[in-house]
């Protein structure tokens, strides 16, 4: 028994389903990060910051690659609904961290 994703499979995994869903919601969430760091990347990196951003944008990127490879997948028929759902909820957040330290949604479209 796992204490957080309930019981294990007779080979003592995670079983698939529960993967699938795990996998999907980190995949959402890095994802987003990762398109918010490509839209707040310059085209040209000068100065130190840039480049920290570029290099944590990629670490996103590597990790969702990584995730993806080593879940054991199942059809979900309801992971694209829950991907939406996480998807709007982050960009509610979003908008309303932005708003919290003073920049309206529409300054950063």
């Amino acid at each position: 028994m796992s204490p957080f994703l309930g019981p294990l499979d007779s080979t003592g995994r995670v079983p698939q389903l529960q993967q699938t869903r795990v996998a999907g919601f980190l995949i959402s969430a890095h994802g987003a990060l990762a398109r918010q760091l490509a839209f707040a990347l310059p085209g040209q990196l000068s100065a130190g910051w840039q480049t920290e951003l570029n290099a944590q944008f990629h670490r996103e990127m590597e990790f969702v690659s990584l995730l993806m490879r080593a879940t054991a997948w199942v059809p979900d028929f309801t992971l694209p609904y829950m991907a939406l759902t996480w998807e709007r909820q982050v960009g509610k957040l979003w908008t309303e961290l932005l708003e919290g330290i003073g920049i309206r949604r529409s300054e950063t479209e």
